[in-house]
């Protein structure tokens, strides 16, 4: 039984981090990013090494790190990564390069921790309804600070990656619903 509420909050836990990804980076009074040598750091990033943290205690007691399957969609997103490094360098430089490859590699363990902790349909569901749960409330707290706090209506193209929560609950929502 311990162990099965264990999983039931490691998926929960991995929604929620997932949520803070859409955290809007201007809330007054509250910072939700860093800037350390000029590279930018959100709260998303700090939880992430966490949970890199917790999947290198796992493994070594494992012995082993959970496998995934090489299936056509990992290796298309490989491939978008690297097309994305090559473009960034030709484009802009070794630098822009740099961060690019570093942000991709991020997402792509990031999807790794999901694909490996999420390994059946609970657990699927309770990684999904902690996400949407997320990004409710993310998006309810967006629309209270912004719009009714400060008083700013015009602005929604300036809310940055927290404009994303209301067209993703509402979709994520509506398959909810479908599912269901």
């Amino acid at each position: 039984v311990a162990s099965k509420a264990g999983v039931k909050l490691i998926g929960t836990l991995l929604g929620i981090t997932t949520g803070l990804l859409f955290i809007p980076t201007d809330v007054p009074g509250f910072p939700t990013q860093f800037f350390i040598e000029g590279i930018r750091l959100r709260i998303f990033d700090f939880v992430l090494v966490l949970w890199v943290v917790q999947l290198a205690l796992t493994s070594m007691q494992r012995g082993r790190l959970p496998s995934v399957p090489l299936t056509g969609y990992f290796l298309t997103f490989i491939a978008f990564i690297a097309y994305g490094f090559v473009n960034a360098y030709i484009q802009a430089g070794s630098k822009l390069a740099l961060k690019e490859l570093i942000q991709a590699v991020e997402f792509v363990l990031f999807i790794y921790l999901i694909a490996t902790t999420t390994t059946n349909d609970e657990e699927r569901a309770d990684f999904f309804n902690s996400f949407l749960y997320s990004l409710i409330t993310i998006a309810v707290a967006n629309a209270t600070l912004h719009h009714l706090l400060l008083g700013y209506v015009k602005s929604f193209k300036l809310f940055g990656a927290a404009k994303l929560t209301y067209g993703l609950a509402t979709f994520f929502l509506v398959i909810r619903v479908i599912m269901e």
